[in-house]
């Protein structure tokens, strides 16, 4: 790790449990590639009130930090006041809607304002009733994006530049059906398991904590089986974990997690904030697993680590890592493949006599966009996928499913 990356690990460990920095590499840092390193992960707000404090911080730096800070709680605020009015509104015609992540991962943070929020997240529960979600929308001037990027998912934006997804899936689909139908019967439960939250004074319904854990781990593994993720997700991970959530809770997010297969994943997960970012190690125990096959070494943990760090946010850092493969062999390519083709073309892909058509398309298509959007070569984007996938043969996921 360079000393950029090891002083913002240390000042974002300490803003995460509201203690004190314990390194100072201060004389070491080049301020300029601290500031390129924050904001590429997107942790500018989340080390303010730590960095501001340390001594001799040049002027630039504290005004840069301050300034960024600042626009991400109006953000915030905004956010906040336009997710409590769709989900009234959602409410007013009969629909059971939760909201996800944002405001409802912020308040485990010690200011729940500093957390980063790009938009706003909402499950809905009843597809059939997504006629009547266009027309809320509509009737508070939010329109309907004409791009559509996702299977489960539909994007709405106002004048402001706010974004809402109403989700009618806990995730989107994974290259494993079995997976999938499991996601798809969860709603069930999920549904019946809405609680009200108050969140700086406005009641606002959220998962129940189990589910909640269950749909932060899903987003971290979806990002991270495609073009991977950076070190923010992994902070929403520590506060919650470090929170007082229950035993039964907790039994209840294990119990998920042995059931769809992500139980390596998850502790891969645990272990990197033990180690890394200031989890409690005693409250984190509860959720780690014993006993599992090719147990995840020091040194597999390191590795993960610095892929983190690698990724920046949401797998930004290079035009190469587009995919991640759960595996080396040719197999997992081909796989992956095929999950390409089914998220381009969903109903087509459904019919199995089409393959071989689709899997040319896709193919030219992708190959197209790499030339001529992402200027990148297939070479570099198959060997990024194999290094990840190699790293990923330790993970054992969806492998086991109960």
């Amino acid at each position: 790790m360079t000393y950029e990356q090891e002083y913002l690990t240390d000042l974002l460990r300490a803003s995460l449990v509201a203690s004190e920095p314990s390194e100072a590499f201060g004389e070491k840092i080049d301020w300029d590639k601290f500031i390129k390193l924050s904001w590429a992960h997107k942790l500018v707000s989340y080390v303010y009130d730590t960095i501001v404090k340390v001594p001799g911080i040049p002027d630039n730096v504290s005004k840069f930090f301050t300034q960024k800070t600042v626009t991400m709680v109006k953000q915030n605020f905004r956010l906040l006041f336009w997710a409590k009015k769709i989900l009234d509104s959602l409410e007013e015609v009969g629909v059971d809607a939760v909201l996800l992540k944002g405001a409802t991962a912020a308040v485990y943070y010690p200011n729940m304002l500093y957390r980063k929020s790009g938009d706003i997240d909402i499950l809905i529960f009843d597809e059939g009733k997504i006629a009547d979600v266009h027309r809320q929308m509509e009737s508070l001037n939010y329109k309907k994006n004409e791009t559509q990027s996702a299977l489960h998912h539909v994007v709405f934006s106002n004048d402001e530049g706010i974004e809402v997804e109403i989700h009618t899936m806990l995730a989107e689909p994974f290259d494993n059906m079995k997976v999938n139908d499991k996601l798809d019967g969860l709603k069930n439960g999920i549904r019946e398991s809405i609680v009200r939250k108050d969140i700086m004074g406005i009641e606002i319904p959220v998962l129940r904590e189990d589910y909640q854990a269950f749909e932060l781990l899903l987003h971290m593994l979806q990002h991270y089986l495609r073009s991977g993720f950076g070190i923010r997700l992994l902070c929403d991970w520590v506060v919650f974990w470090n929170s007082d959530i229950s035993e039964k809770f907790a039994d209840g997010y294990g119990s998920l997690c042995d059931e769809f297969g992500v139980r390596q994943f998850s502790d891969m997960i645990t272990r990197i904030c033990i180690a890394k970012l200031g989890l409690d190690k005693d409250k984190a125990e509860r959720i780690i697993s014993t006993g599992l096959k090719d147990s995840l070494t020091d040194e597999d943990i390191d590795k993960f680590w610095d892929e983190f760090w690698t990724a920046e946010e949401f797998g930004k850092s290079s035009a190469n890592r587009m995919v991640n493969l759960q595996g080396s062999k040719k197999s997992a390519y081909i796989k992956e493949f095929h999950h390409q083709m089914h998220l381009n073309f969903p109903k087509a892909g459904k019919c199995p006599l089409l393959w071989p058509v689709l899997w040319v398309i896709t193919l030219v298509r992708f190959l197209i966009n790499n030339r001529r959007i992402r200027k990148v070569s297939l070479r570099d984007v198959l060997k990024s996928a194999g290094d990840r996938g190699r790293l990923n043969e330790k993970l054992h996921i969806f492998e086991d499913i109960s």
